[in-house]
């Protein structure tokens, strides 16, 4: 069997990976995900890992399905661990992890 070369381009179908991890924290992360309303482009995704959340989490991602590409919600070991299974999902060329609580999150400067 031969194997035949891909590109770096070939494989990222996407721009930028945004991604959350969180756990138990849908207040939060519900301000955090009105945020990135703002600044996502049709070439990103965002992906949201959950650590298996037992308050309103999960509604909080229907609520923004729109703007959700992948969403996992199963037990972590740890964040690094949730973070490492986001990054093995991605697809944008270039990965950007982003806090769940944070106030306003700064878009990623696009070069024009």
């Amino acid at each position: 069997m031969e194997i035949k070369p891909q590109t770096f381009e070939s494989y990222c179908t996407k721009r930028i990976s945004y991604i959350f991890s969180t756990k138990n924290r849908a207040a939060f992360l519900e301000k955090a995900l009105d945020n990135c309303r703002k600044f996502l482009e049709p070439e990103d995704e965002l992906i949201v890992i959950d650590g298996a959340s037992q308050d309103n989490t999960r509604e909080v991602v229907k609520k923004n399905a729109d703007i959700i590409d992948v969403f996992v919600s199963e037990p972590d070991l740890s964040g690094a661990h949730a973070s490492n299974k986001a990054f093995l999902l991605a697809r944008g060329r270039y990965i950007k992890p982003l806090p769940d609580d944070d106030d306003y999150i700064h878009p990623v400067p696009t070069a024009r």
